[in-house]
Protein backbone atom coordinates (compact mmCIF):
# COMPACT_ATOMS: atom_id res chain seq x y z
CA UNK A 1 0.00 0.00 0.00
CA UNK A 2 2.94 2.36 -1.05
CA UNK A 3 0.24 4.78 -2.86
CA UNK A 4 -2.25 4.49 0.08
CA UNK A 5 -4.65 2.72 -1.76
CA UNK A 6 -4.51 -0.89 -3.55
CA UNK A 7 -4.06 -1.12 -6.95
CA UNK A 8 -6.80 -0.45 -9.30
CA UNK A 9 -8.50 1.12 -6.87
CA UNK A 10 -8.84 4.60 -8.70
CA UNK A 11 -10.85 2.61 -11.48
CA UNK A 12 -14.56 3.91 -10.33
CA UNK A 13 -17.88 1.79 -10.73
CA UNK A 14 -16.77 -0.82 -8.48
CA UNK A 15 -15.33 -4.79 -9.00
CA UNK A 16 -16.49 -5.18 -12.60
CA UNK A 17 -14.94 -2.45 -14.26
CA UNK A 18 -11.35 -2.89 -11.98
CA UNK A 19 -11.91 -7.02 -13.50
CA UNK A 20 -12.52 -5.34 -17.06
CA UNK A 21 -9.63 -3.34 -16.38
CA UNK A 22 -7.00 -5.96 -15.13
CA UNK A 23 -8.10 -8.51 -17.99
CA UNK A 24 -6.99 -5.78 -20.47
CA UNK A 25 -4.10 -6.03 -21.93
CA UNK A 26 -3.60 -2.65 -23.18
CA UNK A 27 -4.15 -0.74 -19.65
CA UNK A 28 -1.09 0.77 -18.16
CA UNK A 29 -0.61 0.84 -14.35
CA UNK A 30 1.28 4.07 -13.66
CA UNK A 31 3.61 3.59 -11.13
CA UNK A 32 4.33 7.28 -10.08
CA UNK A 33 7.76 8.12 -8.19
CA UNK A 34 6.25 10.35 -5.00
CA UNK A 35 3.51 9.08 -2.67
CA UNK A 36 1.06 11.44 -1.19
CA UNK A 37 -1.02 11.34 1.74
CA UNK A 38 -4.88 11.63 1.03
CA UNK A 39 -6.50 14.73 1.12
CA UNK A 40 -6.96 16.53 4.67
CA UNK A 41 -8.21 19.07 6.38
CA UNK A 42 -6.22 21.01 9.65
CA UNK A 43 -7.68 21.79 12.95
CA UNK A 44 -9.29 25.01 11.23
CA UNK A 45 -11.00 23.46 8.44
CA UNK A 46 -9.28 23.93 5.58
CA UNK A 47 -7.45 22.14 3.42
CA UNK A 48 -4.10 20.88 3.41
CA UNK A 49 -1.70 20.98 0.99
CA UNK A 50 -0.81 17.52 0.43
CA UNK A 51 1.52 17.84 -1.98
CA UNK A 52 4.20 18.98 0.62
CA UNK A 53 4.20 15.73 2.00
CA UNK A 54 5.27 13.62 -0.97
CA UNK A 55 7.15 11.20 -0.31
CA UNK A 56 9.60 9.51 -2.83
CA UNK A 57 9.20 6.11 -4.16
CA UNK A 58 12.11 4.16 -4.03
CA UNK A 59 12.89 2.17 -7.46
CA UNK A 60 13.35 -0.84 -6.00
CA UNK A 61 9.78 -0.48 -4.82
CA UNK A 62 8.17 0.45 -8.52
CA UNK A 63 10.07 -2.30 -9.90
CA UNK A 64 8.80 -4.90 -7.63
CA UNK A 65 5.09 -3.65 -8.05
CA UNK A 66 5.42 -3.80 -12.12
CA UNK A 67 7.15 -6.96 -12.13
CA UNK A 68 4.39 -8.64 -9.73
CA UNK A 69 1.45 -6.65 -11.87
CA UNK A 70 2.37 -7.56 -15.50
CA UNK A 71 -0.41 -8.87 -17.40
CA UNK A 72 1.62 -11.97 -18.96
CA UNK A 73 2.57 -14.25 -16.47
CA UNK A 74 5.67 -15.38 -17.78
CA UNK A 75 6.79 -11.66 -17.28
CA UNK A 76 6.08 -11.72 -13.58
CA UNK A 77 8.48 -12.65 -10.72
CA UNK A 78 7.73 -16.17 -9.30
CA UNK A 79 7.61 -16.50 -5.21
CA UNK A 80 11.46 -17.95 -4.97
CA UNK A 81 12.23 -14.03 -7.40
CA UNK A 82 10.53 -12.05 -5.58
CA UNK A 83 11.93 -13.48 -1.95
CA UNK A 84 15.52 -12.10 -3.75
CA UNK A 85 14.53 -9.05 -5.08
CA UNK A 86 16.39 -6.37 -4.22
CA UNK A 87 13.45 -4.21 -2.64
CA UNK A 88 12.70 -7.05 -0.11
CA UNK A 89 16.54 -7.65 1.13
CA UNK A 90 17.77 -4.11 1.29
CA UNK A 91 21.70 -3.72 0.98
CA UNK A 92 22.31 -2.88 5.06
CA UNK A 93 24.67 -0.16 5.27
CA UNK A 94 26.76 0.72 8.13
CA UNK A 95 24.53 3.44 9.47
CA UNK A 96 25.08 5.80 12.22
CA UNK A 97 22.97 4.20 15.40
CA UNK A 98 20.13 6.41 16.30
CA UNK A 99 19.34 6.08 20.53
CA UNK A 100 16.19 3.86 21.10
CA UNK A 101 14.37 6.83 22.22
CA UNK A 102 15.14 9.17 19.54
CA UNK A 103 14.17 9.11 15.53
CA UNK A 104 14.64 10.70 12.47
CA UNK A 105 13.04 13.32 10.73
CA UNK A 106 13.41 15.54 7.68
CA UNK A 107 13.37 19.49 7.31
CA UNK A 108 9.97 18.97 5.29
CA UNK A 109 8.98 16.73 7.98
CA UNK A 110 9.95 18.87 10.97
CA UNK A 111 8.19 22.41 8.63
CA UNK A 112 4.74 19.99 8.68
CA UNK A 113 5.00 19.29 12.63
CA UNK A 114 5.33 23.18 13.76
CA UNK A 115 2.75 24.25 11.31
CA UNK A 116 0.35 21.44 12.61
CA UNK A 117 1.31 22.37 16.21
CA UNK A 118 0.76 25.99 15.27
CA UNK A 119 -2.65 24.85 13.49
CA UNK A 120 -3.75 22.88 16.39
CA UNK A 121 -3.25 25.92 18.70
CA UNK A 122 -5.25 28.53 16.29
CA UNK A 123 -2.02 30.08 15.70
CA UNK A 124 -0.79 31.89 12.44
CA UNK A 125 1.15 28.83 9.95
CA UNK A 126 5.16 29.55 9.32
CA UNK A 127 5.21 31.68 6.37
CA UNK A 128 8.18 31.03 3.49
CA UNK A 129 10.96 33.38 5.45
CA UNK A 130 9.99 31.67 9.09
CA UNK A 131 13.70 29.71 10.27
CA UNK A 132 11.75 27.87 12.98
CA UNK A 133 11.31 24.31 12.15
CA UNK A 134 15.02 24.45 9.67
CA UNK A 135 16.90 26.05 13.70
CA UNK A 136 14.41 23.12 15.10
CA UNK A 137 15.97 21.07 12.78
CA UNK A 138 19.78 21.94 13.17
CA UNK A 139 19.05 21.77 16.82
CA UNK A 140 18.01 18.27 16.46
CA UNK A 141 20.79 17.30 13.94
CA UNK A 142 23.59 18.72 16.77
CA UNK A 143 21.92 16.62 19.45
CA UNK A 144 21.72 13.68 17.50
CA UNK A 145 25.56 13.81 16.37
CA UNK A 146 26.87 13.91 20.11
Amino acid sequence: MIYGNPPFASIPGGPLPRMNVIADPAHEIQYPDQALPRASVGADGQAIDVSAMAVPVPLTAIDTMRRCLAYRKEHRLTIPELLRHPFLRPEHRDLPAIPPDATTITKSQMALLVNFVLRSNRLPVMSEQDRTAEDLFAQLVDQNSD
